[in-house]
């Protein structure tokens, strides 16, 4: 089994890397930058930055600008069947991340292509360019039913709101491996070192 981890602060990224991790992603740009190993997830909006050579790509703009980058897709495709996955395959992708829509059932007949599938993580739900009153970290927004939505703004200001629940598919790690897919993702966005660790302990059974 392999597991990969995105962080967003540097000290997710020292937690993550005391354990026996395949690939780590980032949203950080000066993290990417000072650490080549790494993949820079790309910005939800064109940036004039130069790009590190690994990249995690949300969108189809993306990939078609990243000649000669190394590049994973992300969950932003929603690639649900075999036609996108080698279609992304041939404009250059290593690995891809499939649709979060899709169940073990759904993945069954792509288990044979390079995938790699998101099993924890609080996702983006809605993403503005900006806005007037989130102009950093801390925000939370609450709804009827008192559920509690994280407001992330990342290095761009660009504003995302999180999904009050994360996406947790811990459990069914078994399920994918025996269909024939063994390539994990963890995503952390605003989980502290505790948390960090806490899942981290509990995917490597420590």
């Amino acid at each position: 089994m392999k597991i990969s981890v995105l962080v967003y602060t540097k000290e997710q990224y020292e937690v993550v890397q005391e354990y026996p991790v395949d690939e780590i992603y980032t949203a950080n740009y000066d993290l990417a930058m000072e650490n080549p190993s790494l993949y820079y997830q790309t910005p939800k909006y064109f940036s004039e930055k130069k790009m590190p050579h690994r990249l995690l790509c949300g969108d189809v703009g993306w990939l078609m600008e990243s000649e000669n980058h190394t590049i994973i897709t992300d969950y932003n495709l929603n690639v649900a069947n075999h036609f996108s996955v080698e279609e992304l395959l041939k404009r250059g992708a290593t690995k891809i991340t499939p649709s979060l829509e899709c169940s073990v059932e759904d993945l069954k007949g792509l288990a044979k292509y390079p995938l790699e599938v998101l099993v924890y993580g609080h996702v983006g739900v809605m993403t503005l360019k900006s806005h007037p009153l989130f102009k950093e970290n801390g925000y939370e927004l609450e709804d009827y039913q008192k559920r509690r939505w994280k407001v992330l703004v990342d290095e761009n200001d660009v504003v995302s709101l999180l999904s009050a629940d994360p996406v947790n598919r811990l459990d069914e790690l078994e399920a994918y491996q025996s269909i024939g897919i063994t390539s994990f993702r963890l995503d952390f966005t605003i989980e502290n070192k505790e948390q960090v660790k806490k899942i981290m302990d509990l995917v490597f059974n420590k």
